[in-house]
């Protein structure tokens, strides 16, 4: 109802500058003067540039609130999409909350680093290389999961807070990803695909990366102590393990 006062004063006031302009023609300049409707009418020349102002604003805000309130009901919704059972269920719910938190990074985006976070270690958490030691493909949900994070995480402004420790992500596909400064601390990383990532003060600390393509990466500000390799392993050209306290484990599970 506000809207529509608004946008009906910028009509009136359209009506109000066409009649100045059609004064400057019709009303004689002496008569003007003496009425001084110049002023008068300049006056309402600048009440209608205000009227447009205000609408556009008002406008704005309006559709701003309207979206908001979408957002909230899609993200409620989404939440519960990826705690269904069912796997496309949890996809949908992933691209719902992806979309959401880049038209609107400011509000959503940390919320949801937070939510996905937790999404991975509630479903891949390092117990469950027990039940699935011969995993050849990650789950897709998780892979999904893993794709927002690493494509999306340079527009999260924290550097830290991604805790992705202890999970279990063989054969994880993050090749490109951004994953600086996020904590993989004794995380199973078994031939996981991480040619071109950026792992600048990615803590890798106990993690296990062998027949890990680490190709192309910089290694030289990852924390490495105790980290497991192999000769499976594979290292950006001249890098020496050793000399990072990464341990050689040739030995199978």
């Amino acid at each position: 109802m506000g809207l529509f006062k608004d946008i009906l004063s910028s009509i009136i006031a359209t009506a109000l500058i066409a009649i100045y302009i059609t004064s400057k023609k019709l009303i004689p300049m002496e008569l003007i003067e003496k009425l001084d409707l110049e002023w008068l009418l300049n006056i309402c020349a600048i009440f209608f540039i205000f009227a447009v102002y205000i609408s556009i604003a008002a406008f704005r805000l309006d559709a701003k609130h309207k979206k908001e309130k979408a957002n909230k009901g899609e993200f409620d919704h989404a939440i519960k999409q990826m705690s269904d059972p069912a796997i496309v269920s949890k996809l949908a719910g992933i691209d719902t909350l992806k979309r959401i938190a880049l038209e609107s990074p400011k509000e959503y985006l940390p919320i949801l680093m937070d939510i996905l976070t937790a999404f991975i270690k509630d479903m891949s958490p390092l117990s469950i290389s027990a039940s699935q030691p011969d995993l050849k493909t990650l789950p897709e949900e998780i892979q999904a999961t893993l794709n927002v994070i690493g494509k999306h995480k340079n527009r999260y402004k924290k550097k830290s807070n991604i805790n992705l420790s202890e999970v279990y992500l063989p054969r994880a596909c993050m090749e490109g990803f951004d994953l600086r400064n996020i904590n993989f601390e004794g995380s199973v990383l078994l031939d996981a695909k991480m040619k071109g990532s950026k792992l600048t003060k990615t803590n890798l600390t106990d993690a296990d990366l062998r027949w890990a393509d680490l190709s192309e990466t910089d290694l030289q500000n990852a924390i490495l102590q105790d980290t497991k390799y192999n000769d499976g392993t594979i290292f950006p050209n001249g890098f020496v393990p050793s000399e990072h306290g990464m341990i050689k484990w040739n030995e199978k599970i």
